[in-house]
């Protein structure tokens, strides 16, 4: 098989594999590490070339909801995309022991780091919803 064959056959594989993700209901979705110390629960998701006005971060009901979008640079005239652009939603549920009013988030080089304290007593079940400002 010669090179310009061969390289067609990557594109139109490439191509086929974005059109099932597509079909499957997402566009992609982010990496994320989950660990936690003594005092909190950390949350680190590789988010590149998501802006904070592209991305929401909600606690409804102990799940913690990480949403947003990722968008291509403008108007470029393309030779290869091989990366996935377009909307996500991951969602993780929490245990009951967080402290949810002290949770907060920073979006730094690419990775949104969500710090989530732990509470020393008896932990409480809340039902409210509320939005996490990134930092």
């Amino acid at each position: 098989m010669n090179r310009d064959k061969l390289d067609l056959l990557i594109e139109l594989l490439s191509a086929n594999e974005r059109a099932n993700l597509r079909e499957a209901g997402g566009a992609w979705s982010p990496a994320v590490d989950i660990y936690e110390s003594d005092k909190e629960f950390v949350v680190e998701a590789e988010l590149p070339d998501v802006g904070e006005k592209d991305l929401s971060i909600t606690l409804k009901e102990n799940t913690l909801i990480i949403a947003g979008e990722r968008k291509p640079a403008g108007a470029m005239r393309y030779h290869r995309v091989e990366r996935v652009y377009g909307p996500f939603r991951r969602s993780f549920a929490l245990p009951a022991n967080v402290l949810e009013n002290k949770i907060r988030a920073d979006l730094k080089d690419g990775i949104l780091k969500i710090i989530i304290p732990k509470e020393k007593s008896a932990p409480s079940a809340s039902s409210a919803s509320s939005k996490i400002e990134i930092t």
